[in-house]
């Protein structure tokens, strides 16, 4: 059994063959009397090489710009009409919270040393303004400096910020900010 088994294999990977099969959707010429056999690689290669190619051919953009009258980003990611997933977007935010704190930290020391309510507001007023936007809050980062909690309270308060954001969300950040609490 095992010698029928080896024959055929030989016959088939000679490309002789008494069986005329002809495949000719797999480039073998259609008047050929020997087999055509397709090895197909991988699945994994094969989508690695659709990758490569559409991000050669797309090209990568960082930031969203007009595709056709939709809005694409990336390698050609077409939001409009994809938007994008729960996933995605988890994945998204906590690349942005990694880059947030590690900002926070390298431009803002005192960070390193608030209670994790304090901080959560300040890395949420980071995540919605950015780092630039709020590094402008001079007279709260000096009250964090000094542990005065109330001074940041009220600075975050009286900040264009708080008449730009809803209003609880203002009122419910700067009372954490107060009193260290959820």
């Amino acid at each position: 059994m095992r010698i029928i088994g080896a024959l055929a294999t030989l016959i088939l990977l000679s490309g002789c063959s008494s069986l005329g099969f002809e495949q000719e959707d797999q480039g073998c010429p259609k008047d050929s009397d020997s087999v055509c056999i397709d090895i197909t690689r991988g699945q994994a290669a094969v989508r690695a090489e659709i990758e490569q190619m559409l991000m050669q051919d797309e090209g990568f953009r960082s930031n969203p710009y007009l595709d056709n009258g939709n809005t694409s980003i990336g390698f050609g990611r077409n939001l409009t009409t994809n938007g994008i997933s729960r996933g995605e977007a988890l994945y998204l935010m906590q690349n942005d919270l990694d880059n947030i704190e590690l900002g926070l930290k390298l431009r803002f020391p005192v960070t390193q040393d608030l209670d994790r309510v304090r901080y959560y507001v300040v890395v949420t007023m980071a995540y919605t303004m950015g780092l630039s936007n709020l590094a402008e809050f001079k007279d709260m980062w000096t009250a964090l400096e000094q542990r005065q909690y109330d001074r940041a309270a009220l600075a975050m308060y009286m900040s264009k910020w708080c008449n730009q954001v809803k209003q609880n969300r203002c009122s419910k950040l700067a009372t954490m900010m107060d009193t260290g609490r959820f």
